[in-house]
């Protein structure tokens, strides 16, 4: 068990479906991180947003889960949730999610890039085989090189390495020019 204090910044019902029919479930958030509540309202124990708290959790498996009977209500709360500090409008990029475009090679953005662009390839293939590979049999090997060649295309097209590929060879021309 672990120990955890903070304040309550929501408090979340959603019902799920049971064998005895649709039961709600409760979720607390307490600095930024998920605790499962279980059947009973976090407000029968005195805990609402904005509420500051203390308790202990466990792992389960469907993540942290509090330990019944273990929350103390430090502080009551006053229904609302705490304001958090608005983000610095300035500053270096903390995420390479939010490196722009052309998306880096290195950004975790190009895997989903990827995949997609396979996905929507392999599609187009299937639908239209005749179109993109030669012969009667449609072996899975050239289907397969094909689907990677249009992947590979569309991921270059959607993360902007393609226009970042003639921007580097017009700015090659520009310089070489200026040279003369």
């Amino acid at each position: 068990m672990t120990m955890v204090t903070g304040i309550v910044e929501r408090v979340v019902e959603k019902t799920v479906n049971t064998k005895f029919g649709p039961k709600p479930v409760f979720d607390i958030y307490v600095n930024s991180t998920k605790y499962s509540w279980g059947w009973k309202r976090p407000s029968s124990a005195g805990v609402t947003d904005g509420a500051n708290i203390s308790f202990d959790f466990e792992a389960d498996k469907y993540g942290p889960k509090i330990t019944d009977g273990t929350v103390k209500v430090l502080t009551a709360g006053d229904g609302t949730a705490p304001v958090k500090a608005a983000p610095s409008s300035g500053g270096a990029i903390t995420s390479n999610r939010d490196a722009g475009f052309p998306v880096p090679v290195t950004s975790d953005k190009i895997s989903i890039l990827r995949q997609n662009a396979l996905t929507n390839a392999r599609e187009l293939v299937q639908a239209y085989p005749s179109v993109f590979v030669e012969g009667v049999d449609k072996k899975a090997d050239d289907m397969v090189a094909k689907i990677l060649e249009i992947a590979s295309k569309f991921s270059d097209y959607t993360s902007g390495r393609d226009v970042e590929e003639k921007v580097k060879k017009l700015a090659g021309k520009v310089e070489a020019a200026s040279k003369e």
